[in-house]
């Protein structure tokens, strides 16, 4: 359990036209409490909802960068997505590959 200050629980929702292949995600920075701290969201154009997921991922860890918090869980509802970040997340703490760079969003 989280209890620093610091630590933000990034909660994401994606929606994802499969004709037009339009994608839209929201991200919510909440705390312990369930109070939320920043909000964000993102337009995508993109192949599959896999891919709007994983972006939505993307753009929660942004948030989370610029608003400088360090003890983050992701929670989200597409499973692949999920398994994603606890894969990464286990390599980089393993020292297996080097933790990426975020990326900003103009």
């Amino acid at each position: 359990m989280m209890e620093d200050t610091e630590s933000m629980i990034i909660s994401t929702d994606v929606t994802f036209d499969t004709c037009t292949g339009l994608g839209a995600a929201g991200v919510k920075a909440i705390n312990v409490d369930r109070e939320v701290l920043a909000t964000a969201y993102r337009r995508f154009q993109s192949n599959s909802v896999r891919e709007v997921e994983l972006n939505a991922i993307d753009v929660g860890l942004t948030l989370a960068y610029t608003k400088d918090y360090k003890n983050i869980r992701v929670e989200g509802d597409f499973k692949d997505a999920m398994d994603a970040v606890k894969y990464i997340t286990k390599k980089i703490l393993l020292g297996k590959v080097s933790p990426f760079l975020m990326r900003s969003y103009v």
